[in-house]
């Protein structure tokens, strides 16, 4: 995440619109981006979670 927020930080952030997280300066714009990349990624890891408790299940089950 952090090479993520790296990155973004590289992008001007706007005018009196920012703020600092984690170390980093980012506008408003790169904050919602950064949230939706990683929500997008909660969600594959809640699915690959959910995937192996099933499998794990099956296999304790056999």
């Amino acid at each position: 995440m952090r090479a993520m927020l790296a990155i973004e930080d590289k992008r001007p952030p706007d005018e009196g619109n920012s703020a600092l997280v984690g170390g980093l300066n980012l506008s408003r714009d790169q904050i919602v981006e950064q949230l939706e990349i990683l929500r997008d990624r909660l969600n594959e890891i809640e699915g690959a979670l959910i995937e192996l408790e099933s499998t794990l299940g099956a296999l304790e089950a056999a």
